[in-house]
This record gives C-alpha cells, structure tokens and sequence, in this order.
C-alpha cells in the first residue's frame, strides 16, 4: 500500500488509500537514522521512510528536522 507522509515543524501529514491524518511530533519521540532512511518509533507502532521515497526537499532536511523534533540515534 503506498502512503504519502510530509514533514513539517508541526507533525507529520500522511494520506493514503484508507484516509488522511495529521500526527502531532508528540505521537512519535524517539527515532533512528539509518543509512537509508528514518525509522519513526512510538509505543507499539513504527513509521519507516525511506531516503529514496523524497520527493521533495533534502534528506539532510528531513533528518535536521526530525532530529529536532524526536529523542534520536543513528546506526551507520
């Protein structure tokens, strides 16, 4: 199933073939940068994305901003 997620300073909006929804920063406090991508962790659910899914922006960007937003570490 393919699903759109934007990031933004407030939260993450993410649409797909089951509906929208607006995710606050706070649903998901921790993170893990990956070599290839960010992986979103809360309590109980996951949220991969991918560096090769950007369609807009830099992958720079989206890990400053979630690094900013999120409890992170990084596995090279």
């Amino acid at each position: 199933m393919e699903v759109s997620v934007a990031l933004s300073p407030e939260g993450l909006e993410a649409s797909g073939p089951n509906g929208h929804s607006s995710i606050k920063w706070a649903a998901y406090p921790r993170s893990v940068r990956y070599p290839d991508g960010i992986l979103l962790l809360r309590g109980g659910a996951i949220r991969w994305l991918p560096d090769a899914a950007l369609q807009e922006g830099s992958v720079p960007d989206a890990v400053a901003l979630v690094q900013s937003k999120t409890k992170s570490r990084s596995i090279d």
